[in-house]
């Protein structure tokens, strides 16, 4: 009885453990018109614990081992096993001294084979996936030349069957998580997905993962209409286009709202009033024709609508903005920059800083032939807007001038020392800037964020 008893205890501990161990993300992609699109690549990072995983095709499935995570290794003599346990599939790693005959067998606790593979192989480390359909102990045998191995296989899931499949030489295998050292994890830990397809990446999915699941990972193309949003409607009845990149969906077009959401109006007041309490509009170069393409410009108090400054992402702002978007923080405008910076079809002259023209409309900017680099919008702006970003120079009203067809800034929610920062593009520039000097009686561009 007390045998049994003991029994009973273990195969509960060992159920619990195998239940209640890993969380297991299976990945699929789609695109907006919800097609399927296949992720070449995979970049899964833990927040909580800080480290960072790519997996490759045709890996789409993620164990997570509770205290271990995904690097739980087991080094057999010069094989590697990765993770051990598993859940359906793991990953062996074999070197070969000599080129010659390599054979692999995995047997049950009975001595039954489950699974097998054999073959000539050149000299090197190879990669081979080892499918188990039953969860149990398995012993994994592997001969090369002179040298024998044998490694417990610890199964907690259920492969697609019993199998063993050799994928390539270790360090050209695109569909294998490269063995790397343990990573940590516990449930309920933050962890972030983000897939890439050809020049796709796909709308990051964040999560505090707990069980098992499966993530669809969205890929929606930079400069596209906004799936579900592809205008937006001010107060006022002004539709605005709407442009897709990496994680956001922005307005198109500069705001040229008169009047906030509650129904207040702002003040249309000629260049020569500044005020950093009263919201006030300004047209564009002082006429009100160049409004419905370059938008108006306000100072801060009409951007923010009395609402606190922060850094936030969101900033949680919604100020001048239509109901469901907001203004940005600063936060939220360099992690656009940053995005567009990490994409290399978007650098001029081949240099990731060279950024201005990718975000600059083709539209209005004045050419300056003395002082213009190869990469800034003025020169040849028909090459401009590979973003669809589409920024055009409305110009910066402050105390000496306008500058129109000759920059724009654009307001965020963020205040420095007296002074706001805001996005800056110059027509003789090949970079994007942040102005941290920005007065707020300034009057810039309102680009709005959608929630």
């Amino acid at each position: 009885m007390k045998r049994l008893l003991l029994f009973m205890i273990m195969v509960t501990a060992q159920a619990l453990c195998f239940g209640q161990g890993s969380a297991v993300v299976t990945f699929t992609g789609r695109d907006a018109n919800n097609h399927y699109v296949r992720p070449d690549s995979i970049v899964v990072e833990n927040l909580t614990r800080h480290w960072t995983e790519t997996m490759y095709w045709s890996d789409t499935v993620l164990t997570l081992h509770v205290g271990t995570g995904i690097g739980n290794l087991t080094m057999v003599g010069g094989i590697r096993v990765s993770p051990n346990p598993f859940d359906g599939t793991a990953q062996v790693e074999v070197p070969v001294a000599e080129a010659g005959e390599v054979r692999m067998q995995v047997t049950d606790m009975l001595g039954r084979v489950c699974a097998q593979y054999g073959g000539k192989l050149p000299s090197g480390n190879h990669q081979f996936r080892v499918t188990l359909e039953h969860p149990q102990v398995y012993v994994l045998t592997v001969c090369s030349g002179s040298q024998r191995w044998s490694a417990k296989l610890e199964n907690a899931g259920r492969g697609s069957g019993d199998g063993i499949v050799y994928a390539g030489a270790a360090d050209n295998v695109p569909g294998m998580l490269k063995l790397t050292p343990a990573r940590p994890f516990q449930m309920g830990d933050e962890m972030r997905y983000s897939g890439y397809a050809s020049e796709q990446r796909s709308q990051t999915v964040t999560r505090y993962q707990t069980t098992d699941e499966t993530v669809q990972l969205v890929f929606i193309a930079d400069g596209t209409p906004c799936p579900g949003a592809p205008t937006v409607t001010d107060i006022d009845g002004n539709v605005y286009n709407t442009v897709h990149i990496g994680d956001q969906c922005w307005m198109k077009e500069n705001l040229r709202v008169t009047r906030f959401e509650n129904g207040d109006s702002i003040a249309f007041v000629p260049h020569s009033e500044l005020s950093a309490t009263v919201p006030y509009r300004y047209a564009p170069d002082q006429e009100t024709l160049n409004v419905p393409i370059y938008g108006y410009l306000y100072n801060w108090p009409a951007a923010m609508h009395d609402e606190l400054p922060n850094n936030l992402v969101p900033s949680g702002v919604q100020g001048v903005c239509p109901d469901g978007w907001h203004l940005p923080s600063q936060a939220e405008i360099m992690l656009m920059v940053s995005y567009v910076s990490s994409q290399n079809r978007y650098w001029c002259d081949d240099n990731k800083n060279n950024l201005a023209k990718a975000l600059s409309d083709t539209l209005g900017w004045v050419a300056n032939p003395n002082n213009c680099p190869s990469c800034c919008p003025s020169n040849d702006s028909s090459t401009n807007n590979a973003t669809g970003f589409s920024l055009v120079p409305a110009g910066w009203r402050y105390y000496y001038g306008c500058f129109f067809g000759r920059l724009v800034e654009m307001w965020s929610t963020t205040f420095y020392s007296n002074r706001v920062s805001a996005l800056s593009i110059d027509t003789t520039d090949p970079y994007v800037s942040y102005m941290e000097y920005a007065e707020r009686t300034d009057g810039c561009v309102v680009r709005c964020l959608k929630d």
